[in-house]
């Protein structure tokens, strides 16, 4: 497969001559500034990209379904064990509100005192 270089002004003016390359195979890469921007590929190259794309993705997706996943009481004992772990490094996670100019403004956790 040949390839064929072109500045973005020379693409513009020659759309049609790279329309007829992608045709009859060929690729014609555009650059910007000397660097390649974009590609007109034939249309049976792009229709094999896409349906590796596919195949790939479905392959993933086959492999994540493989693995094993955790159930929602595990999920649950988990919060509960950071919770625990915060309570005990003396950590609260409530939403405490204080009253501003203007509105409510939301004061994040903050550690607890003592005497609390």
């Amino acid at each position: 497969m040949s390839e064929h270089h072109l500045s973005v002004r020379e693409a513009r003016a020659q759309l049609a001559d790279a329309i007829s390359r992608a045709g009859a195979g060929q690729t014609t890469v555009i650059t910007r500034h000397a660097r390649p921007a974009a590609a007109l590929v034939p249309i049976a190259l792009l229709e094999h990209y896409q349906r590796l794309r596919r195949a790939e993705l479905v392959r993933l997706v086959e492999a994540r379904n493989l693995e094993p996943a955790c159930t929602l009481a595990e999920v649950h004992a988990a919060l509960w064990q950071r919770r625990n772990r915060e309570l005990v490094a003396g950590v609260d996670r409530t939403v405490h509100w204080r009253p501003s100019i203007g509105g409510v403004t939301r004061t994040p956790g903050r550690e607890r005192s003592a005497l609390s």
